[in-house]
C-alpha cells in the first residue's frame, strides 16, 4: 500500500443510533509509476431486528456484546479486509481507521465488496450477523458522486436462534392491584421442540397500570384501582404473544353503612339489618372481601353474607341477647382501615322500647366530666404515606371510673398530617375506641386528636413519627421468583425476581436499593455469572441473565441488599445434558453391496456453550439397506465419535442415523450408495 486516508469511522451499536460515518481504505499498486491514492467506503447503517426497536432499548440490553468483527471481501472472493474490534455495550458507536487495498484490476469509479459484520459476546459467541451486503470502495479525490448510505441488515444468530415461537405462561392471570405479577416466556423450534436462550422481549401496553421491571423480564408490579392490561412477548423473529392481566381492586377500607344505634327489645332481632361495606382508596365497592360479624355473649345472628357482595357489601340481621342494656356486634376484616369495629344497640324490656341509643352511654354520666385516655398506639414510626402498624386505642371512663359505651369519638389531624381511618368512632362496652392513621406525606411529627364530638374539651392527643423514604427501609427481601433448575452456559428462565417488604409485611413499591446475588455451592465449584447486582424498580429486582459454568446440585441464592434482611432461595440443580449433534465427516459415500465404507461416520457433541463434550454415548442404527453399523460409541476428548458402516447386499440408497436423545440435531441420517 502506497498511501493511506485515516478517517474515522462508526459502527453501530443500536438500531435507534442510525448515523455513522465512512470507512477509510488506503491506495492501490497500479501499474505503470507508483502512486499513493486514497479509497473510502459508504456509511454502513446496520439493521436490526425490528423486535428490538422499543423506543429508548438498546439491543445489547437484550443480548450484551462486547466486540464487532468487520469483513470485507472482493468479487473474486479473496478477502479485501478482516479484523476484529472491542467495542463496548454501553457505546453508541465505535471508531475506526479501515485499511482497505483494492484489486490490481478495481476500476476508477471504485470497486464492489461485500461487507460482513458479527458481534461477539464476552464468551466468544456470535450474537449477531450482518449481511453480506454490498458496499463500492471509491477514489477519494475523483468527482463522483458520494455512495448512499448502505443499509446491513442484522439477524440474531446467538443461543437459541434455532426458536421460531413464544408463549407466555399463564394466559391469564388476576392480581391485585399493589401486589407483583410474573409471566414467563417459553420458546420452541419449528417442530414444538423447547428452545433455551432465546432472547424474548416484555412489553406492557399500558405502563401505567402495569409497568414491568426490565425489558427482559415479565415480572412488573400492578398498580392504579383496576383494570385488564395485555402483557407482550416479542422474539427477534417478530413472533409475539399476549397474555392477559385482570388487575383487581384493593380492599383499603371497612365503613359501617347503617344498622348502628337500634332498639330493639331483648331477645328480638334488630328492625334493620346491619349493613357494612369494603371499599378501595377510591371509595368504590371491593367484592368478594371476607368480613366477619360476632355479637356479644347471647346474641345470635341470622342470613351472615361471609364475603362482600358485587358492590362491596355484606350484612347480617343481629338478634340480641336475653340481657337488657346495651349490646356491641364486632364486625372486621383483615387488617383493614377501620376494622374491626363496634356497633352499638340496645335491648330493652317490652315496657321500655324508646330506651337506648344515646351518646351519654349505658351509664347516663355527665360526659363532660368523663376522661378520655389514651390505651395503645402512640408514639409510633412508619414511613411517609403508610399507615401506623398498631392501632390507636382510647379509653372513656366517667367521673367515677366507670366505662362509657356508645359514645361517638372525633378524631381530627393536624394539617398534613395524614387521615384517619375513621372520622367518627364509638366507645364499645368497655369504653374503648380504635382506629387506624395513614401518616401524612412530609417527614417529621404528626398529631391526632381523638375527643368526644358532644363534650367539649374531653380529648387526648396522640403523636407519631413520618419517616422519610431513606430513613424507614423496607423490612427484608423474599424471592417471588426462585431459581429453577438450568443447563450449563444458558440464562435461567424465568427470570429471578427478588422483592423487597416493608416491616409490615406488604409489598414496598419505594424500594430502589442495590440487590446483590450470592451463590451457595456445596463443592465451591460452581460460578455464578450476569447481572448479579441490580438496582430493584418499583421493589422489585429482576435478575435475569444469570448463567452457571459447571453442573451441580443443592445450589441456593442469597439475595441481600443494605438495611434489610437477605433472603434465602430454595435449591436447584445445574445440568450440562448434550444441547447439540452434528455431523463431521462420512456422508455421502460410495461402496459395493456387502462393502464397509472407507470412512467412518463421524459426528460431535456440543453442550449450550458450544463446547465439545467429552464421554457422551452415541447411539448408530442402519435405518434402510439392511447393512451393519457400530452400535454405539462414546465421544473423545474433542466431543467426536465414530462408527463403521458396512452396506447391504443390495444396490442403491442406504442410510444409517447417529442418536443422542434430546440433543438438537439428533438424529443426523447418512447417506451412502450401494454400487
Amino acid at each position: 500500500m502506497t498511501g493511506l486516508a485515516p478517517h474515522a469511522r462508526r459502527l453501530l451499536a443500536a438500531a435507534a443510533l442510525p448515523a455513522l460515518a465512512t470507512m477509510g481504505s488506503c491506495g492501490r499498486d497500479a501499474p505503470g509509476a507508483p502512486r499513493a491514492e486514497g479509497f473510502a467506503l459508504p456509511a454502513v447503517h446496520p439493521r436490526f431486528p425490528a423486535a428490538f426497536g422499543a423506543p429508548g432499548l438498546r439491543v445489547s440490553t437484550l443480548v450484551p456484546f462486547s466486540r464487532v468483527r468487520l469483513h470485507l471481501t472482493r468479487a473474486d472472493s479473496s478477502i479485501a479486509f478482516d479484523s476484529t474490534y472491542e467495542f463496548a455495550s454501553a457505546l453508541d458507536s465505535l471508531s475506526l481507521n479501515v485499511q482497505v487495498k483494492l484489486g490490481v484490476a478495481a476500476p476508477r469509479a471504485g470497486e464492489p465488496m461485500q461487507l460482513s459484520l458479527a458481534y461477539i459476546n464476552a464468551d466468544r459467541d456470535t450474537v449477531f450477523r450482518g449481511g453480506p451486503a454490498t458496499v463500492i470502495a471509491q477514489p477519494i479525490g475523483v468527482d463522483l458522486p458520494a455512495p448512499a448510505p448502505v443499509e446491513v441488515p442484522v439477524r440474531y444468530a446467538g443461543a437459541g436462534a434455532n426458536a421460531t415461537r413464544v408463549f407466555l405462561n399463564p394466559r391469564a392471570m388476576e392480581v391485585t392491584s399493589g401486589d407483583v405479577f410474573t409471566f414467563a416466556a417459553r420458546t420452541v423450534d419449528a417442530t414444538g421442540k423447547d428452545v433455551t436462550g432465546a432472547p424474548v422481549l416484555y412489553s406492557s401496553l399500558d405502563t401505567l397500570l402495569a409497568p414491568l421491571s426490565r425489558y427482559t423480564s415479565g415480572a412488573g408490579l400492578a398498580r392504579g384501582t383496576a383494570g385488564t392490561v395485555r402483557i407482550v412477548a416479542t422474539m427477534f423473529n417478530g413472533a409475539t404473544d399476549t397474555a392477559q392481566l385482570v388487575i383487581l381492586r384493593r380492599a383499603v377500607r371497612l365503613r359501617i353503612v347503617s344498622g348502628g344505634g337500634q332498639s330493639a327489645v331483648a331477645g328480638s332481632s334488630l328492625p334493620q339489618p346491619v349493613v357494612v361495606r369494603v371499599v378501595d382508596v377510591e371509595e368504590q365497592g371491593v367484592p368478594g372481601v371476607g368480613v366477619s360479624f360476632a355479637p356479644s355473649s347471647g346474641g345470635h345472628l341470622t342470613n351472615v353474607a361471609q364475603s362482600t357482595d358485587g358492590d362491596g357489601y355484606a350484612r347480617a340481621t343481629w338478634r340480641l341477647a336475653q340481657s337488657v342494656g346495651t349490646q356491641t356486634l364486632t364486625v372486621a376484616s383483615g387488617s383493614l382501615l377501620g376494622s374491626p369495629f363496634s356497633v352499638s344497640a340496645t335491648a330493652t324490656t317490652p315496657a321500655d322500647t324508646t330506651r337506648g341509643g344515646g351518646n351519654a352511654g349505658g351509664s347516663g354520666g355527665d360526659l363532660n366530666k368523663a376522661t378520655l385516655s389514651i390505651v395503645s398506639g402512640n408514639g409510633q414510626a412508619a414511613r411517609v404515606g403508610t399507615a401506623l402498624a398498631d392501632p390507636l386505642v382510647v379509653q372513656l371512663l366517667d367521673a367515677t371510673g366507670a366505662p362509657l359505651p356508645n359514645v361517638e369519638i372525633a378524631w381530627k389531624p393536624g394539617s398534613g398530617d395524614g387521615v384517619p381511618g375513621d372520622t367518627v368512632t364509638r366507645t364499645d362496652a368497655k369504653g374503648l375506641s380504635s382506629n387506624k392513621w395513614v401518616l401524612g406525606g412530609r417527614d417529621g411529627g404528626m398529631k391526632l386528636k381523638a375527643s368526644l364530638v358532644k363534650a367539649n374539651g374531653v380529648s387526648a392527643e396522640f403523636s407519631a413519627t413520618a419517616l422519610s423514604v431513606t430513613a424507614a427501609p423496607p423490612g427484608k427481601l423474599v424471592f417471588s421468583t426462585g431459581p429453577s433448575d438450568v443447563t450449563v452456559g444458558v440464562v435461567m428462565r424465568p427470570a429471578v425476581v427478588v422483592e423487597a417488604f416493608d416491616a409490615r409485611g406488604k409489598h414496598d413499591s419505594t424500594f430502589a436499593g442495590k440487590v446483590s446475588l450470592a451463590l451457595v455451592s456445596p463443592t465451591g465449584s460452581t460460578r455464578l455469572t450476569g447481572n448479579t447486582t441490580v438496582v430493584a424498580v418499583v421493589g422489585l429486582a429482576v435478575f435475569d441473565q444469570l448463567q452457571f459454568d459447571t453442573p451441580e446440585s443443592g445450589l441456593s441464592l442469597i439475595a441481600s441488599a443494605d438495611g434489610v434482611t437477605s433472603a434465602t432461595s430454595t435449591t436447584f440443580s445445574v445440568s450440562n445434558p448434550p444441547a447439540r449433534l452434528s455431523e463431521v465427516s462420512g456422508g455421502s459415500q460410495e461402496a459395493k453391496p456387502g462393502a464397509a465404507l472407507a470412512k467412518p461416520l463421524v459426528v460431535l457433541v456440543e453442550d449450550a456453550r458450544g463446547k465439545a463434550m467429552a464421554g457422551v454415548t452415541v447411539t448408530w442404527v442402519v435405518e434402510k439397506g439392511g447393512g451393519r453399523i457400530t452400535a454405539s460409541s462414546v465421544t473423545a476428548n474433542n466431543g467426536r465419535a465414530s462408527a463403521t458402516w458396512t452396506l447391504g447386499p443390495s444396490t442403491g440408497t442406504q442410510t444409517a442415523q447417529a442418536i443422542v436423545a434430546s440433543a438438537s440435531g439428533s438424529p443426523i441420517t447418512f447417506t451412502a450408495t450401494a454400487r
